[in-house]
């Protein structure tokens, strides 16, 4: 941005505003939605053993990488303040 000709208006940290939504998001994905789709895997796999095998190895790089996008220890580290901070910045045309 400083190599154009905008102009900063306003530079904000929201970090303390945005964590609760942070920590919600991060209960419901590590209570609800990840034990759920967990449950239906499962029951899934019971039924059709040969078909969840398959899906899973077609989808294993895909499962990995978002299993470890909603991992606590990632969601901890994503929602704490130091490592990192959210901001608004307004830039305006002189």
């Amino acid at each position: 941005m400083k190599r154009t000709p905008f102009v900063l208006v306003k530079d904000e940290d929201i970090t303390r505003r945005v964590s609760p939504n942070m920590e919600l998001v991060n209960d419901l994905l590590m209570n609800r939605i990840k034990p759920a789709t967990l449950s239906i895997g499962r029951y899934v796999e019971g039924r059709h053993p040969l078909l969840t095998r398959l899906a899973l190895g077609l989808l294993r790089k895909k499962l990995d990488k978002l299993n470890h996008n909603i991992s606590p220890v990632t969601a901890a580290r994503k929602s704490s303040s130091v490592t990192r901070p959210n901001r608004v910045l307004l830039y305006r045309l002189p």
